[in-house]
């Protein structure tokens, strides 16, 4: 929470960084930045009075728009001040994959927070959806403890595992999982008849 504010604050959106390799990620997933032929999904447990911020960020680093899953701050029945960052992702991603069951995706992450154990959880509900997963090692300990754990367990369930310092090595495996952009043309036409 603190964190957030501090950034609201304090940084702009110019003053932040891309992951490595991230803008080669997403133009190849989406093959065209100016008229994505694949849709992103943002799914963050950042509040919705980030969303400026977040889009300014995006545009600065030539990182494809799509629809944002952020999460609702505020006093209510059902929550006081946010509701939990693990309930948001998973409801929100779920929600996505059983809208689209026809659909298979790219998980695309890091180990900061609770991405991969979500992840784990995406991948045991809806195993056919889940084409790869992708990690941003923040710590270098990907493949250690809980979280080496839970990426045994999506590789176990037949799910291509990719964790590393940054995105740049990742393409390789975009590519292997059907979505590169020789798939452009058979994963556009699935797309359009949704």
């Amino acid at each position: 929470f603190l964190k957030n504010w501090r950034r609201v604050l304090l940084h702009r959106p110019a003053d932040r960084l891309a992951v490595p390799g991230a803008w080669k990620l997403y133009r190849m997933l989406v093959v065209d930045h100016d008229a994505p032929r694949r849709p992103v999904f943002y799914v963050s447990s950042s509040p919705w009075n980030l969303h400026g911020f977040i889009s300014e960020f995006m545009e600065l680093n030539d990182i494809p728009h799509g629809p944002m899953f952020l999460r609702d701050y505020g006093i209510g029945r059902d929550m006081f001040i946010a509701g939990a960052h693990d309930d948001h992702k998973l409801q929100a991603i779920e929600r996505i994959l059983a809208f689209y069951p026809d659909f298979r995706f790219l998980l695309i992450g890091d180990n900061g927070q609770q991405d991969v154990a979500i992840y784990a959880a995406v991948v045991r509900d809806f195993p056919c959806n889940v084409a790869g997963v992708f990690i941003r090692d923040v710590a270098g300990t990907c493949r250690t403890g809980a979280t080496g754990d839970h990426l045994a367990g999506i590789e176990a369930a037949g799910v291509p595992v990719y964790c590393g310092a940054g995105f740049n090595d990742a393409l390789e495996l975009v590519d292997e999982v059907g979505f590169g952009p020789d798939q452009e043309a058979a994963r556009a036409a699935s797309l359009q008849s949704g």
